[in-house]
This record gives C-alpha cells, sequence and structure tokens, in this order.
C-alpha cells in the first residue's frame, strides 16, 4: 500500500468513524430524554418508578440523563437535591451531549488505530478504529451498540489471515464459551458480565490469535487494567467508574498497543 492510500485510509476511516461515534451518541441522548420525558408525564407504577429512577442515578454518573430530567425529579423529591442541583451546572451540561467540535480531541485515538491498521490491511484498520468506537460508547453510555458490535465482527474477520470462516469457526465456540462462564459467575458470584463485553472479548482474541499477537495483546491488557485499578482507587474523579468499568476501552487500548508492538517487531509487516 503507497503512502498517499496509507494516509487516505487512515483519514478516511479515523474520520468516518469518529463522526458515526458522535451522531450514535446524539441519536442515544435524544432517545434517553425522549424516554425520560415518558416516564415523567406517565403515571407508573411504584416498582416501575423506583426501577427507573435507579437507572436514571446510574446514568447521571456517566452524565447520560438530561439535566431538565434531573431538576424535575429533584423538583418532585424523586432524587435528592446534591444530584439536582449537579445537573444545574455548567459543568454537567458540557459533558451531556456535547457537540462535535468540543470532541476534537477524540479523534486523535481514531486516526492511530485507523493508521495502525492500515499498515497491515484496510479492513483491519476498520476493525482497530471499530473497536476505538466501542470503547468510546462504553465509556459513555455502558453498553456495545449492535451496528458497531456487526461493523467490528465483519472487520475482524476479513482482515483475518485465516479467511472469514476460519476466523468464525473460532469465534463463535470463543463467544458461547464466555456467555457460559458469565452465566455461572451470575449464579454463583453475582457478578454480571455484560453480554457486550464477552463478545467484543471474543472477536477480539480471535483476531490476535490469528495475528500471531496474543502475547502483546494479553500484556497491555493487564498493564491497562492494573492502570484503571490504581486509577479508580486513587483518583476521586474515577471513582464513579468501580461498579461499572468500560471494559471495551481496555480491549481497544490492547488491540491497538499489540498491533503497534507486533509491527514493529516486525511480525505483521
Amino acid at each position: 500500500m503507497s503512502f498517499g492510500v496509507r494516509l487516505a485510509t487512515t483519514l478516511a476511516v479515523g474520520c468516518g468513524f469518529w463522526c458515526a461515534s458522535h451522531l450514535y451518541q446524539r441519536w442515544r441522548y435524544a432517545a434517553l430524554e425522549h424516554e425520560d420525558k415518558s416516564m415523567l408525564q406517565a403515571r407508573p407504577s411504584d416498582a416501575e418508578r423506583d426501577k427507573w429512577i435507579g437507572a436514571v442515578k446510574r446514568e447521571a454518573v456517566n452524565y447520560g440523563v438530561s439535566p431538565s430530567t434531573l431538576i424535575s425529579l429533584g423538583d418532585t423529591g424523586g432524587i435528592d437535591a446534591r444530584l439536582s442541583q449537579q445537573a444545574d451546572t455548567g459543568a454537567y451540561a458540557r459533558r451531556h451531549n456535547p457537540p462535535l467540535a468540543s470532541e476534537i480531541t477524540l479523534v486523535y485515538p481514531y486516526l492511530l488505530a485507523s493508521w495502525a491498521g492500515s499498515l497491515i490491511s484496510v479492513p483491519y484498520a476498520v476493525f482497530l478504529a471499530a473497536s476505538v468506537a466501542l470503547g468510546q460508547e462504553d465509556m459513555r453510555f455502558r453498553i456495545a451498540p449492535v451496528p458497531m458490535l456487526l461493523v467490528f465482527a465483519g472487520a475482524g474477520a476479513l482482515s483475518s489471515p485465516w479467511g472469514p470462516y476460519a476466523w468464525a469457526v473460532i469465534a463463535i465456540p470463543l463467544a458461547a464459551a464466555f456467555a457460559l462462564i458469565s452465566f455461572v459467575m451470575k449464579k454463583v458470584g453475582g457478578v454480571s458480565w455484560h453480554a457486550g463485553d464477552y463478545l467484543t472479548l471474543a472477536i477480539a482474541l480471535t483476531a490476535v490469535l490469528s495475528a500471531g499477537t496474543v502475547f502483546e495483546f494479553l500484556a497491555i491488557h493487564l498493564l491497562c487494567a492494573c492502570i484503571l485499578e490504581l486509577a479508580i482507587r486513587h483518583i476521586p474523579a474515577c471513582v464513579r467508574l468501580k461498579d461499572n468499568v468500560p471494559y471495551n476501552v481496555v480491549l481497544s487500548a490492547s488491540l491497538v498497543g499489540a498491533t503497534l508492538i507486533a509491527i514493529l517487531k516486525g511480525y505483521l509487516l
């Protein structure tokens, strides 16, 4: 691949996923606000209202609830005054549904991922950029959007030297095994492992197995997990991540880092 083609691929894939992720966020915020307005206007049962308010409190930690919803709930006594007052501050409003211009710094991880992937192939550039998008959505909403997950899986299959069919033969049983482990963990220890987490992990592991970067992936994965744990324990702003860790951020960093290390070693070129 020539330098010009690689540069065009990096810009197109990186900026494309950055914009697509932002558009998804705008839609997601609008959908959540519409749901909250419907609940405010409706008369749900006490159980439904308690469940909704519990979800609002969890999402408010990540600035996922509109300020108007929190203020309305504060006025009716649904949430404590501190949370309602927090929504009335400029800091909360800036973090809730921010415009694209305020997220310009987020384009750099996308460009780095797409550039690293373009050194191997265009599908691999899409694969790594999709992993960054999944990490961003996990950080913001604690979910893995299905369309992005499908792009992530499809790009991983197309970029595999094994071919898509052999890739699927490995990825599907891995995902099933992780689903079984998640079920057992929930039954035995009460630990919930979301479907988006074990699906992305299965796809990522299949990709690094086919690329031969398992050691690099696991090493960076462990390093990122340790850094995140230390941040949660010692940085006040990160304490909110304790009960709901954005795992796909760790996964994305591990994939991109493992790819860069393998390229520097000459494994993938």
